[in-house]
């Protein structure tokens, strides 16, 4: 009985899950990227907006959680993501590494950076925006959790199973 109703609350926070996540409910590996730091208005060379806003990778996200107002110019890292179902299972690196990006209309506008311009853009800015940062995993690999409580539950299931047989058994035997 409890394994059942652990069984039940399990499908039920998934389900819940697929409502409230972002990520998409299809296979889908994705480009994403994670704010590394907000450019202060000085940090912004003068060609960067216009570049932006005319010659930027644009990506196509479908995601609610991306505001339809034009956001600030920010200094992000650039990654894929592999989702499945709903879930996040993994994140990994995507060359180029750091982008500037603004988010409108729910799309994604990416520049990327070279190294000689993330000197120039930290220089601005009067320090080092990339100094400390990693990549925030956890937020892009929780959906193993899921397959882990599965997994739990079925050797719970199978452990019941094979007690069940022995202890039909000996009453056959007896």
């Amino acid at each position: 009985m409890i394994r059942m109703i652990a069984l039940g609350l399990i499908a039920a926070v998934y389900f819940v899950t697929c409502f409230i996540s972002p990520f998409g409910f299809w296979m889908k590996d994705s480009t994403a990227v994670a704010k590394v730091a907000e450019l202060p208005d000085a940090a912004i060379p003068p060609d960067v907006r216009y570049r932006l806003e005319n010659k930027a990778l644009q990506v196509a996200v479908n995601r609610p959680d991306l505001p339809f107002e034009p956001t600030r110019l920010a200094l992000g890292k650039q990654f894929r993501t592999f989702e499945v179902l709903a879930l996040p299972l993994a994140a990994y690196k995507q060359e180029p590494g750091y982008v500037l990006y603004a988010i409108s209309r729910k799309r994604l506008q990416i520049l990327p950076v070279d190294d000689a311009k993330l000197a120039n853009i930290n220089a601005l800015a009067g320090r080092d925006l990339t100094a400390g940062y990693q990549l925030p995993w956890w937020n892009y690999v929780w959906g193993w959790l899921f397959a882990v409580a599965l997994g739990i539950w079925l050797i719970f299931q199978f452990a019941h199973e094979a007690k069940m047989r022995k202890l039909e058994n000996e009453a056959d035997d007896a």
